[in-house]
């Protein structure tokens, strides 16, 4: 009986566009490139791709997300962008690289943070459950916004 060799399916899990900080510096300063990122699974690897253009067959680079990375949500000071988030490692010992990148919206951000944990720790039909969180509570915050605003011009 020979015994079937199949190879995992590649699942796409996430994709979209971001600008990531680049990895060199010029002059002292890093540059933020836009580009198309691709969230794949292929059985139990998850990887991180990047491609200069959507239509690019190779990936300009990627990074191989295993259960020592994370993702973290960054202060505005801390890379001066706005709707970013760094994906590292758990404890930043300075040998493996984090990646910065920001996204178009703070949706997007809180999103793509979501799916790559969620993926990360094995589970990714945990994004849609979390996405449904991010987006219920995001209303409720412009509700009290909101709410705030009005109180605070009616007692002016």
């Amino acid at each position: 009986m020979a015994a079937a060799c199949q190879e995992a399916e590649v699942k796409v899990i996430r994709e979209g566009w971001c600008v990531k900080e680049s990895g060199g510096t010029f002059m002292g300063q890093h540059n933020w490139r836009r580009r198309w990122f691709l969230l794949m699974q292929k059985g139990p690897e998850v990887t991180l791709s990047y491609y200069r253009n959507k239509s690019d067959k190779e990936p300009a680079g990627s990074v191989r997300l295993d259960k020592t990375y994370c993702t973290r949500e960054l202060e505005l000071a801390e890379k001066n962008k706005a709707h970013c988030f760094a994906v590292g490692p758990l404890i930043d010992n300075g040998a493996v690289r984090t990646y910065f990148m920001s996204c178009e919206s703070e949706q997007d951000k809180l999103e793509w943070m979501v799916v790559i944990d969620a993926t990360i720790e094995g589970v990714p039909e945990r994004a849609e459950k979390r996405r449904q969180t991010i987006a219920l509570k995001q209303q409720q915050r412009s509700k009290v916004d909101f709410s705030t605003r009005i109180s605070y011009f009616r007692c002016r």
